[in-house]
């Protein structure tokens, strides 16, 4: 679990679940199927396939999440903790769009953001089109 942002963190869905019950943070959930019934908001990110057998996430799907995320940081008085399954490609991608909104940078500025503090992730921009 690792502090992306001051009051933003990041992790996979073991995190996730423990947050949730114990309180400690706001929990919001992008994995694709796997709903965590304790986190506080569960938006799926489901991956969608194109023609050409790459991977999307729909652009809306993304300003939904980046959307939840910046109410949950602006209004909560817990940290707030993304996660998805994995902590790798989803989540990931979520808070990079955030931190490219929120700092006023590009994606793949923010991602370098992103993967400096959790070193595991995968470079998923290519998702967003």
């Amino acid at each position: 679990m690792e502090e992306i942002l001051p009051r933003l963190w990041l992790s996979d869905s073991l995190d996730g679940w423990a947050a949730s019950r114990s309180g400690s943070h706001y929990v919001i959930n992008v994995a694709d199927m796997e709903m965590n019934r304790l986190a506080d908001i569960n938006i799926p990110m489901v991956k969608m396939w194109r023609a050409d057998d790459e991977v999307m996430v729909p652009r809306i799907t993304l300003e939904i999440v980046v959307h939840a995320i910046h109410c949950a940081c602006t209004m909560q008085p817990l940290p707030v903790l993304v996660h998805c399954q994995a902590g790798i490609e989803r989540s990931p991608l979520a808070v990079t769009a955030y931190v490219a909104m929120m700092r006023g940078v590009t994606m793949a500025e923010a991602f370098a953001i992103v993967a400096a503090k959790r070193p595991q992730v995968s470079n998923c921009l290519d998702w967003v089109k």
